[in-house]
């Protein structure tokens, strides 16, 4: 199995079993790509702490030849969004861009531009800036159409 490192965002986090997660990500060089996180759920994971929604990070996965699910074996947090967790509104506008993107965006069909446009808007709602956020939500849908 060859593994890949690359910059992601979560957008979605699920339950698989007991223990083990399915982790959504939208990242710079593969686009929208999932990860199993196994032992996620146990009090002494390696990644306790680490994967919740928003959190950017470093990530290295191991690729699935048979399927679109890789296992995820390392995360180096590079952003933990504080204000999204006592800002609602900020809060479910970020749902709303994560919610878009899981339903619309082909899997492992990369788009830097957008990362990049993403993460800048996630950033935006973490300064409460309202019209660079804006400024970013125009792009952000526009560069989708």
């Amino acid at each position: 199995m060859p593994f890949t490192s690359t910059e992601g965002i979560i957008l979605s986090l699920h339950p698989l079993t007991d223990s083990s997660l399915i982790v959504t990500w939208l990242t710079r060089d593969r686009g929208r790509v999932k990860t199993v996180a196994k032992a996620a759920r146990r009090p002494n994971s390696p990644f306790a702490g680490q994967l919740d929604l928003f959190f950017a990070a470093e990530l290295t996965f191991a690729e699935s030849r048979r399927s679109e699910l890789h296992t995820l074996r390392e995360v180096k947090l590079l952003c933990q969004p504080g204000r999204l967790r006592h800002d609602y509104a900020a809060l479910k506008a970020a749902s709303k861009l994560a919610e878009y993107l899981n339903k619309s965006l082909e899997p492992e069909f990369p788009d830097p531009e957008l990362y990049d446009l993403c993460k800048n808007y996630l950033q935006s709602l973490e300064t409460g800036d309202p019209e660079e956020r804006e400024r970013l939500r125009k792009e952000i849908w526009k560069h989708l159409r």
